[in-house]
């Protein structure tokens, strides 16, 4: 029964609840708020799952009409957007305006912050500045001159220096995950330029290789069940390559090839 109820414990901890925040609904405004330290599960009119964070509010129309689906935040938050081209997606935080049409992502955007950021999971979303007053034909031309931000991709905006920063996400997350029996991530004397082109196909991030000569180096091992960075650093210990991130790019650069290690 000890062991049970220390389980349970941990479990509620970690896992989002729908339960103790506070709800406020003026005219057709609603307004969430979760006073407490963990994440609250929150679902909106139209079916859109987000993880509010603790500390951390949100508002928006009791229903979604017009052309529109829109949110405003303060705190953080997880989004997993229902899709619908007809009514595209906004949340409001601050001066960024996030803009998607069905896809996951998660804002950073703590009340009088310096910096906000949004990560995206999957899909596309546009982030820019808002101004204020602006009708749908300036928001369109708003959107041509922000950010267009695909999967493992962040961008962070500085508030007082009003300017926009993309680069890749702390942890970026693969598009299939390994299994026992789907090993994906399995090399055997395989150039650098196999192994980047995998890497680009399961991160969705682009790989450039600064010095050419490093392409045919080769290397044997399974790095399945390591993160991105982590399995970078073992590959070019390897074979004598290090690798740096610049904005939403890996570039990798060596001399020359060592021997291989074989996992």
């Amino acid at each position: 029964m000890i062991v049970s109820f220390v389980a349970y414990q941990q479990l509620s901890q970690s896992e989002p609840e729908t339960i103790a925040v506070t709800t406020a609904m003026l005219s057709d405004e609603v307004v969430i708020e979760n006073n407490s330290k963990g994440p609250r599960e929150v679902w909106l009119p139209d079916g859109t799952q987000v993880i509010l964070k603790g500390e951390s509010k949100i508002s928006y129309a009791r229903h979604f009409s017009g052309k529109k689906r829109e949110v405003n935040l303060i705190g953080e938050a997880f989004f997993d957007v229902i899709r619908n081209p007809d009514r595209p997606f906004f949340v409001y935080s601050g001066n960024v305006v996030t803009r998607v049409l069905g896809t996951s992502f998660s804002m950073v955007a703590p009340e009088n912050a310096s910096t906000i950021e949004v990560n995206v999971v999957s899909g596309r979303v546009s982030v820019y500045e808002s101004e204020e007053g602006e009708t749908d034909e300036t928001e369109q031309k708003k959107v041509k001159k922000g950010v267009i931000l695909t999967r493992n991709q962040k961008a962070t905006f500085f508030v007082k220096e009003t300017h926009l920063v993309t680069s890749l996400v702390e942890q970026p997350r693969p598009v299939k995950v390994p299994t026992r029996e789907n090993k994906l991530l399995v090399f055997e004397d395989n150039t650098l330029s196999e192994i980047a082109s995998k890497l680009e196909e399961n991160y969705s991030i682009e790989f450039v290789m600064e010095n050419a000569s490093i392409s045919n180096c080769t290397f044997t091992g399974d790095l399945s069940d390591m993160s991105l960075f982590d399995l970078l650093s073992v590959i070019g210990k390897s074979v004598g390559v290090e690798y740096e991130v610049m904005g939403t790019k890996i570039l990798l650069n060596g001399q020359g090839c060592q021997k291989q290690i074989v996992n």
